[in-house]
């Protein structure tokens, strides 16, 4: 009777030659032990797994897959993510305010473009925080362009119920 550790070592040797479907105990009458049965389907399904886990390997190209740029914290809106990775960090209205429809809200928001941390975001404003800028700087957005806006962050439920973080006017700077 041959060990795992035998089986495992031929079976990987003969996966390499390309015979991914030997048969490790073929001098062994299979439906006599149910147990080198057992043994024999669980290496192949190791075998198996390991072959297809190669073969994605293969296709993404094998490494690690990075998903950072696609994930909120990336793009062109300024996120708590941003906020929290440079918190002490200033963002400088560069362009005059404009409104737009908004499709996740269904409302119209105001939209400040500007720079966080040397790049160019856009600042997807709430009636609240758009109160708190016009409260200091005046109702003409045109106005606000060179000021800076510090945010801090706190927790919000959305619509359905997920608790997110969100961005807050916590100081305006001229």
């Amino acid at each position: 009777m041959k060990t795992y550790d035998e089986i495992v070592e031929k079976a990987e040797w003969l996966r390499k030659k390309g015979n991914a479907h030997w048969n490790p105990l073929r001098k062994v009458n299979i439906y006599d032990s149910q147990y080198h049965y057992t043994q024999y389907l669980i290496l192949r399904w190791v075998l198996d797994l390991e072959d297809r886990r190669s073969k994605f390997d293969d296709l993404k190209g094998g490494s690690k897959m990075e998903i950072s740029k696609y994930t909120k914290a990336q793009g062109m809106f300024l996120k708590a993510e941003d906020v929290k990775n440079n918190p002490k960090a200033v963002f400088l209205i560069t362009t005059e305010g404009e409104m737009v429809k908004s499709e996740k809200f269904g409302n119209e928001r105001l939209h400040l473009q500007g720079t966080f941390a040397e790049e160019d975001k856009t600042f997807d404003c709430s009636k609240t925080n758009s109160r708190a800028i016009a409260q200091v700087l005046g109702e003409e957005t045109k106005k606000w362009i060179g000021k800076g806006i510090v945010f801090e962050i706190y927790k919000t439920k959305t619509s359905d119920g997920k608790l997110v973080e969100a961005l807050n006017v916590k100081e305006i700077r001229m």
